[in-house]
This record gives C-alpha cells, sequence and structure tokens, in this order.
C-alpha cells in the first residue's frame, strides 16, 4: 500500500468508524453514526477505483492530497477523489493550490475547479488562473462567466426547497430540508458539469452509449413513419393494383422503405458516434455531421444504383431499336443533346478515359472521334467499346423518361438532374443536408443532455427525449420526403 493511500485511510478511519460507539448514545446519534460508516466505506471504494482510471500521478496526486487536506473544511476524501479524476498536470495543479485560501475551499469552489476541468485546454487553463480572484472576479471571464451562470442553480435549488417544504408539510425542520435542498442542487449541478463537459469522464460516456442506443431504436420508427404518411397514396395506389393481381408496385414501395431505413440507421449509428464524442464546438460537430453525410451519400450513391438498377430487357430492345432507325443520326443528335443537357459530359469523358485505359492494357486502342456520339455510325455500334458508351448514355435517357413521363418537368423537377437515381439521391441530401444537420445537432444535443441529465431515471429521460426526437424527426421526414418526391421522383 502507498504511503498517499495509507495516509487517507487512515484520516477516513479517524473520521469514520472510529466514532461508533453505539452502548453510550443515544438511538439518533447511533443513526447518525451508521450513515458515516457509510460514507466511509463508499468512499474506500471510489478510492479504489481511482487506480482503473488514467488519473494524475502518484506525485502530483500526493501535492493534490497535501493541498486539499490543508485547505478543505469538509468532504476532503470526496473533493480529492473528483478532482483526481480531472488529470491535472505540474502547471494546473500550480494554478489551483496557489488559488486557495485555508479554510475557504468550499462546495462552491469545488464545482468551479470540476467546471474548469471539463473546458477546452485554452479555457480550461484560462479558468484555472483565475480561481485566486474568486473575491474579486470583476477583472475575470471565465470565472465570471461561471458565476453568472451558477445564477440557474439558485433558481433550481429554491424551487427545491419549495417542493420540499411542500411535501413535509407543516412542522417540518426547514433547516433540514434546506441541507437536502442544497444536496440536492449540489449533485445537479456537478452532473450538469460532467455532462456538458468537453473531455470525456464516466458520466458523459454512459450518456454517449444510452444516446447510441436511444437514436437507433426510435430513429428507424421515425423514418418508417415519416415515409409511410409522405408516400400514403402512392402505398394505396399500390395495394389497389395487388388486388388486381399487380404485385410489383407494392413490391417495389416497401423496397423503397427498406432501403431508405438501412440508409437511415447508418446515418443515426453515425450521429450517434459523433454526439458520443464530448469534444468539440456546435459548428464543428454540424461540420462532421454534413462531412459524414456526404461520405455515406457517396456509398449510397452507388448501392442506390446496384439496389435499384435500370431494366436491361428495355435498354437492350432500346438498344436494337437504335441500330436499326432509319432517323439513326437524329436520335444520336437527340442522344449526344441529351446528354450535354444533363451535365453528363464530364462523366462520359471520363468513362470514355476508363475505358481507354483499359483497351490499351488488351491491345485494343479505341478512341472516339471529337465529335462525339453524333459522328457515331450503325457499324460502330457492333464494337463492344462503342456499346458501353451507347449504352450508358441510353440508360440516361431511359432514367430520364422513367422519372418524368412524356410530359415535359417544371423547372424545380430538373434542378437535381444527373440522368441516373444514386447521383440524384447524393446532390439532393448534399442540398439540405446543412439545413438539417444545422437543427439536427441542437436538438439532438438537447436529447444528449436529456438522457445524460437523467442517469438515475432513464426511463423517464428515455421518454422525454422520445417526445423530443419524434417531433422534429417526424416534421422534418414530411418535409424530405414530399421534396425528394418532387425533385428526384424517389
Amino acid at each position: 500500500m502507498s504511503v498517499l493511500k495509507a495516509s487517507i485511510l487512515a484520516v477516513l478511519l479517524l473520521t469514520g468508524c472510529a466514532r461508533l460507539e453505539t452502548g453510550l448514545r443515544a438511538p439518533s446519534s447511533a443513526n447518525s453514526d451508521f450513515a458515516s460508516c457509510k460514507t466511509l466505506l463508499t468512499q474506500i471504494r471510489r478510492l479504489s477505483n481511482l487506480n482503473g482510471d488514467k488519473t494524475m500521478p502518484v506525485d502530483l496526486r500526493a501535492q493534490l492530497w497535501e493541498g486539499i487536506s490543508e485547505f478543505s473544511l469538509e468532504n476532503k476524501v470526496d473533493n480529492y477523489i473528483d478532482l483526481t479524476k480531472l488529470n491535472f498536470d505540474q502547471e494546473e495543479l500550480g494554478f489551483v493550490l496557489k488559488g486557495l485560501s485555508e479554510g475557504e475551499f468550499g462546495q462552491d469552489r469545488m464545482n468551479y475547479l470540476i467546471w474548469s476541468g471539463g473546458q477546452v485546454p485554452k479555457r480550461r487553463k484560462r479558468a484555472l488562473t483565475e480561481l485566486i480572484n474568486w473575491s474579486s472576479p470583476e477583472e475575470t471571464k471565465e470565472l465570471k462567466k461561471f458565476l453568472k451562470a451558477r445564477k440557474k442553480f439558485d433558481q433550481w435549488e429554491d424551487k427545491k426547497f419549495k417542493d420540499l417544504v411542500q411535501e413535509a408539510g407543516e412542522g417540518s425542520d426547514i433547516q433540514l430540508l434546506k441541507r437536502q435542498a442544497k444536496t440536492q442542487r449540489n449533485s445537479y449541478e456537478r452532473l450538469k458539469y460532467a455532462c456538458s463537459a468537453k473531455i470525456p469522464n464516466t458520466d458523459n460516456a454512459a450518456a454517449g452509449k444510452n444516446f447510441r442506443r436511444f437514436i437507433l431504436t426510435v430513429g428507424p420508427m421515425s423514418v418508417l413513419a415519416g415515409y409511410t404518411v409522405a408516400n400514403w397514396s402512392e402505398l394505396q395506389d399500390a395495394w389497389a393494383q395487388m388486388q388486381e393481381g399487380e404485385g410489383a408496385p407494392l413490391q417495389s414501395w416497401f423496397k423503397q422503405l427498406g432501403y431508405d431505413l438501412s440508409i437511415g440507421i447508418i446515418l443515426n449509428y453515425t450521429i450517434g458516434r459523433i454526439f458520443s464524442e464530448p469534444t468539440g464546438t456546435y459548428a464543428q460537430k454540424v461540420i462532421r455531421g454534413y462531412g459524414a453525410d456526404l461520405v455515406i451519400g457517396t456509398g449510397d450513391m452507388f448501392a442506390y444504383n446496384i439496389v435499384f438498377p435500370s431494366d436491361d430487357d428495355k435498354l437492350k430492345q432500346r438498344f436494337d431499336e437504335l441500330k436499326k432507325s432509319p432517323d439513326f443520326e437524329e436520335k444520336m443528335k437527340l442522344l449526344q443533346k441529351q446528354l450535354d443537357q444533363v451535365g453528363f459530359v464530364v462523366k462520359f469523358k471520363k468513362t470514355v478515359m476508363d475505358h481507354f485505359k483499359e483497351i490499351i492494357g488488351q491491345g485494343q486502342p479505341f478512341s472516339l472521334p471529337e465529335a462525339g456520339l453524333v459522328s457515331l455510325s450503325v457499324e460502330d455500334l457492333e464494337k463492344p467499346e462503342v456499346q458501353k458508351i451507347v449504352m450508358q448514355a441510353l440508360t440516361a435517357q431511359l432514367y430520364e423518361e422513367g422519372r418524368y413521363g412524356a410530359e415535359p418537368p417544371d423547372w424545380q423537377e430538373s434542378l437535381i438532374n444527373t440522368g441516373e437515381g444514386g447521383s440524384d439521391r447524393l446532390f439532393f441530401y448534399a442540398s439540405v443536408g446543412p439545413l438539417y444537420h444545422t437543427v439536427n445537432i441542437a436538438i439532438g444535443t438537447r436529447i444528449y443532455q436529456t438522457i445524460c441529465m437523467g442517469k438515475n431515471n432513464l426511463g423517464q429521460a428515455f421518454a422525454k427525449a422520445a417526445l423530443m426526437h419524434t417531433a422534429w424527426a417526424f416534421s422534418y421526414n414530411l418535409f424530405e420526403f414530399p421534396l425528394r418526391s418532387r425533385l428526384i421522383n424517389q
């Protein structure tokens, strides 16, 4: 056993169970000593758990204990344990000990140190240096901000005291109720600091785990409800067609729903991981969320075209019709014009270069004339390398026809027009992403705080969080799904 631990245990024994002489005391005094002994055992257990944490080096812990013993009037061991978990370095510990005064290190200063320890490094250092100005905080920045913010905890304590008095009724011990309100306020205040900390700790780690579990449960349900309501008329039409023996539309409806659920689960998991990381400002989390959305959207772009491929039979039929058409040149001009309009030229050239590299490797050089598709003849369509390019153009053409039908699209419907479903999805979500993540991170932060602060009653916390998430997600899905249907017909 280290000298430091032996010193702390000696203090515990001298101030705890060593006073337990129930045979010579009144029952109330005995009960008090039993409670003191229970507190002692709790402190010993917390002290033992410190060994498994990444805490301060032994020499710094010894300096901290010496300072706590000198300046702290009460709760020496609890204060020592809580401060040790903040993992002060030598410079920070110097600021702490310098800022303490004998007999004045009470709960207020302790809470300030816990709050300071949860800030980003620059603010944390500044806050610790300002501890020495506790009695005259006018010229400070972090200390003044802390003291101003504590007014809401004063209000919380006053309300808690009134609730306790009302529950206890007439004839209650007012001083006892005040102490109870003060104790509960102190626990609430410290938990608030832990949940808002910008560094990892036990409370925000547990909250992050619970938040991920929550979001992976309610997130898919929100997508399911929002998609169903937004596409209810399509579901009714598909159901009516199934009654007439045509089940493909209903199957397609549920296939699209299943795909959106899958992408939603991946996105919710990713957002959950972002919230689980306590570091970072609100703006940084918005940027992280949007960046993750773009990465997932890129994967979605490729996956969507695999899950919902073009109809090969229609494509082959259209290709055969093109070869036999007496208006071959006109159709090729129309096809080239369409590709130009949808912005497929860059992708078309990239595809040509990819095929060109592949063909060079096979010893079959091929180069497309500068005029593009317009210069090709019917005989050129027999070449496999040409067929790949023309098939890609025809795929875009069929996609356009399936999306718009015979009627020309409105200008809103042509805002996002890449010629394929997967790319349309990527550009759609890239467009709405900034709005979504700006609001989602703000609401998600509220949900996270609710879960973290409700750690002692997770059922109630989850219920409150579910109401907030449902209101937000359902309303957003009613905005997103109709807009997506309008802009890209998905």
